[in-house]
């Protein structure tokens, strides 16, 4: 799923850097360039850094999750309950299973992407109330993963009867 997702932040990272940029000139009343180069920095950190080590954590869970259930001989009802823990990598031809996979994978992302980005805008604007600044980081990243996994909708709905 890497190999997919990570272009697709990669992509977004432009529109991304603006909104999350906005967001903070609206909240906090920082200046356009200020903003930018907070939400720049924070951005690329976290997609250049953050969403490659996620995946590798989740990588290993799913390992240790997979051999388990091999070991077990799980069910196919066991397959839909691992599914969340099953996200990092993905195969087979069904278009909808690849997006529920990115949806998923989309939460941790979101969290770490948080992290990673409170932690530069709070070196960046450390005269500003911490929780005002928490609040932008949490708001502005939310907004932004709820807009890429909607946009990101348009490919199974667009492959339509295509998908198996």
């Amino acid at each position: 799923m890497l190999v997919l997702a990570w272009p697709a932040y990669i992509l977004a990272l432009i529109p991304v850097i603006a909104l999350e940029a906005y967001v903070g000139v609206r909240t906090l009343r920082l200046d356009w360039s200020r903003a930018l180069r907070i939400s720049t920095i924070g951005n690329l950190w976290s997609t250049l850094l953050g969403i490659p080590i996620v995946w590798l954590v989740l990588l290993a869970i799913e390992m240790i999750v997979g051999l388990t259930a091999s070991a077990l001989n799980a069910s196919t009802a066991w397959e839909y309950v691992l599914f969340p823990f099953m996200i990092a990598w993905v195969g087979g031809d069904n278009v909808w299973t690849v997006y529920f996979a990115f949806v998923l994978l989309a939460v941790p992302f979101c969290i770490v992407s948080i992290w990673i980005e409170r932690k530069v805008a709070l070196r960046y604007v450390p005269e500003l109330p911490v929780e005002k600044v928490r609040g932008w980081v949490r708001d502005a990243n939310i907004w932004s993963y709820v807009l890429l996994v909607a946009i990101a909708g348009i490919y199974p709905v667009a492959l339509g009867n295509r998908a198996t």
